[in-house]
């Protein structure tokens, strides 16, 4: 069997610490640009690194289109956070000619550890 090739994603965001490797399932929320440039879709590997460090690979299980003004409070949660509002806050990095944040579209990553 041929082996494929995990792509890169990186979670910069300090904050989440050690909870990047603490949940079985996590979230990313990223611009349509980087997710179609790297073909980041189902069911594409991931080499996923924390503050430039590797913590291991997992899998995409769910890579859709959404408006960040529909993430919800799970959705922040799954992704690290413990509110909303704190989610929306690093998201800017991501999103910085958004005009409004809220009318931003991107892809909602869902992933497992392999």
């Amino acid at each position: 069997m041929e082996s494929v090739e995990a792509k890169p994603l990186a979670i910069d965001e300090p904050e989440l610490g050690e909870k990047v490797k603490q949940q079985l399932v996590w979230q990313v929320f990223r611009p349509p640009e980087e997710v179609e440039s790297q073909m980041l879709f189902f069911p594409a590997k991931l080499a996923i690194t924390h503050g430039g460090d590797p913590v291991g690979e997992a899998q995409i299980i769910l890579s859709e289109l959404w408006e960040i003004e529909d993430l919800s409070k799970y959705d922040a949660i799954v992704s690290g956070y413990e509110t909303r509002e704190a989610y929306l806050e690093s998201l800017k990095k991501y999103f910085p000619k958004a005009k409004k944040l809220e009318r931003a579209a991107g892809y909602k990553i869902l992933f497992r550890w392999l």
